[in-house]
């Protein structure tokens, strides 16, 4: 462990001072224990480009020797929770990201005691803190839990995530042959071949992937046309949907592009776009973001076929993983061999807003969500 007179913390409340953490941080991001593609500097310089107003940056660093061993990207919002007013403080990328953490190289334990050392430090500036979408498994909400668990002066709650719960996700090993095999029933498979040759009855059908800067904008405006046709446009749920989820995706999928990251892959009939799906490869993983459908097809089960295509290529391409991300839905499930549990910790201090919050969420919420599961199960 390093000795603690060469440790130093510094909070960084100003996005000129961000900026010049870029080199750094994405060296630090891989050599991170828990990396992926949301914690990128691009992803969440981006995100609070967009969505950061009305915000404020609270991001602390962490140096061992002048060497940054840590970075945790935070930030207060203020919000209205329950009628009355509240500061929350939570990782920068809410509701976009689907896994949140800071960024540990080393010394993992110590970078967590300092970091929620300041932010108690500085609880004048909040009533709760929120630390959410975090794999229970990851070496950094473990050695998070470690730390709480020595302080007392820190309220706590940990629990999963109810806006996440898990991440369907396929650990790859063995062929896909094998795979597609021991994976779907008989029938599913047959089902497979069957919508298949339906679509290939309707015209020529060709798969593709993308991912360069090359025309991107042009594949962007094609995908988010496509996009309006699915039930997801009409129901207003799209990725392209709001000015500023649009302006966030067109930002983000150049930044990706330049890196290589970035991966739409499109079903056409005809040269005729019908589906897509938009995601990233990154760390040799597969990460299903988000796909749409134009409605028209949907007795053809055009999003089943193009993710079919896409997990054999993962598998011929010898990645470690397609991570279906945030939702359980029944075909993720069906499809995979790994849930990651996603978890969030809350913190509250012995303020009069905060210890109102902490007893709220404490006791009157989990009476609520039980309230609510016995009318359900009616």
């Amino acid at each position: 462990m390093a000795n603690s007179q060469d440790i130093r913390v510094e909070i960084i409340q100003d996005i000129k001072s961000l900026k010049t953490l870029e080199k750094t941080w994405n060296c630090l991001l891989e050599n991170s224990s828990e990396k992926n593609p949301f914690l990128s500097f691009s992803w969440i310089y981006t995100w609070w480009e967009v969505f950061g107003k009305n915000r404020r940056l609270f991001v602390i660093v962490v140096y061992s020797k002048n060497q940054i061993i840590g970075i945790f990207p935070l930030m207060i919002s203020n919000e209205v929770h329950h009628l009355f007013a509240i500061r929350r403080m939570q990782f920068i990328g809410i509701r976009k990201s689907d896994y949140l953490s800071p960024l540990l190289a080393i010394e993992h334990e110590l970078c967590w005691h300092l970091a929620i050392e300041s932010i108690y430090n500085h609880r004048n500036l909040w009533d709760v803190v929120e630390l959410s979408r975090m794999r229970e498994e990851s070496n950094s909400f473990l050695q998070l839990l470690n730390i709480l668990n020595k302080m007392d002066t820190v309220r706590k709650l940990v629990r999963q995530d109810k806006d996440c719960k898990g991440c369907p996700a396929i650990l790859i090993g063995g062929s896909w042959e094998q795979y597609f095999k021991r994976q779907m029933s008989d029938k599913s498979r047959e089902t497979a071949r069957r919508k298949l040759r339906k679509i290939e009855k309707a015209g020529n059908v060709s798969f593709s992937e993308a991912g360069k800067v090359e025309r991107l904008d042009d594949i962007l405006e094609g995908i988010a046309a496509l996009e309006r046709k699915s039930w997801k446009g009409r129901g207003g749920n799209g990725i392209f949907q709001s000015e500023s989820d649009r302006a966030f995706f067109f930002k983000i999928s150049s930044a990706f592009a330049e890196s290589g990251w970035l991966s739409i892959y499109t079903l056409r009939v005809n040269e005729q776009p019908i589906a897509f799906f938009f995601g990233f490869k990154y760390n040799n993983r597969y990460y299903y973001y988000n796909s749409s459908y134009d409605s028209l097809w949907k007795s053809y089960s055009p999003s089943l076929l193009l993710l079919m295509k896409i997990i054999q290529d993962c598998f011929e391409n010898n990645f470690k993983e397609v991570d279906f991300l945030q939702g359980e839905e029944n075909y993720k499930l069906k499809l995979s061999n790994k849930i990651w549990n996603i978890y969030k910790v809350l913190l509250f201090h012995s303020g009069y807003r905060s210890t109102l919050l902490f007893y709220l969420e404490k006791h009157l919420r989990p009476l609520a969500v039980t309230i609510k599961k016995k009318i359900l199960n009616r």
